[in-house]
């Protein structure tokens, strides 16, 4: 049974419990605060991205996005290589 991502809602209040902002972690990132709104929404992917959320929030990224992340030995896909390099 595939494991679910944390909703966008569940990761903004994790957000605000540490603290985290969305304008810090596209600081951090060096992209919009708009590009991380979508990555949390789940409308854009970034690798970069969804690390620093899960760091901000404290959790293994594996668990704040288990779809991406929980497979053992995922390869990203050239797709996600090119989504990352869009991205920046």
């Amino acid at each position: 049974m595939a494991r679910k991502d944390m909703t966008p809602v569940e990761i903004k209040i994790e957000m605000m419990r540490k603290q985290a902002t969305q304008a810090n972690i596209a600081r951090i990132c060096e992209v919009t605060q708009g590009h991380v709104h979508r990555v949390i929404s789940g409308q854009s992917i970034s690798d970069r991205v969804q690390r620093v959320i899960a760091d901000s929030i404290k959790k293994p990224v594996e668990q704040v996005f288990p779809a991406r992340y929980s497979l053992p030995g995922k390869q990203h896909s050239r797709l996600d290589q090119h989504t990352e390099q869009a991205a920046s």
